[in-house]
């Protein structure tokens, strides 16, 4: 009975990994909701640490999943997709009304709607990672975390620079 709880145990610490990916996703959207957009980035980063080292520990444990890999696919939507997305939309919100965010909807709230298709393309690209078995060896397209490290670091950049291109609406659109 040990060994066997043992082995439970042994296969789901990549799942318990991935699982803190998510809370670091989560996190991150609530501390952008807060207007805490580098703290925000910073739990993105946190994510990315933990999406690596679950892949890694569950190759190293000899317990790779589909469960395991749904799971990631899931969390990687909100640490990747839709976390990015609320940063962007609230850099775009800011860029247009140069004010701290409100909740009147008008027309800057919809242009800056436009960062809400960083989680759409991202759930469209997993759900391609997912279903084909062509991306075994190499990556086709640009990986979710490598978008939302790049959309992160934004703020981060932002709160130690005064870089005017990273507060352009055109550019953070673009």
């Amino acid at each position: 009975k040990y060994c066997k709880y043992m082995e439970g145990i042994k296969r789901n610490i990549p799942n318990i990994i991935t699982i803190l990916n998510l809370l670091c996703g989560l996190c991150a959207i609530l501390f952008a909701y807060k207007n805490s957009l580098w703290i925000a980035a910073i739990f993105i980063l946190a994510g990315s640490i933990c999406d690596v080292l679950d892949g890694l520990i569950a190759r190293l444990l000899g317990v790779q999943s589909e469960f395991g890999k749904q799971l990631d696919s899931f969390s990687d939507i909100v640490t990747f997709g839709v976390a990015p997305g609320v940063i962007l939309f609230h850099l775009i919100y800011v860029s247009i009304t140069d004010q701290y965010f409100k909740y009147n909807i008008d027309s800057s709230f919809f242009i800056s709607l436009t960062g809400m298709l960083v989680p759409i393309f991202a759930m469209i690209r997993l759900t391609r990672f997912n279903i084909g078995n062509e991306q075994n060896n190499y990556f086709i397209g640009l990986p979710t975390p490598v978008t939302a490290i790049f959309i992160s670091s934004f703020p981060i950049i932002l709160k130690y620079h005064d870089i005017l291109l990273l507060s352009e609406t055109k550019f953070l659109i673009l």
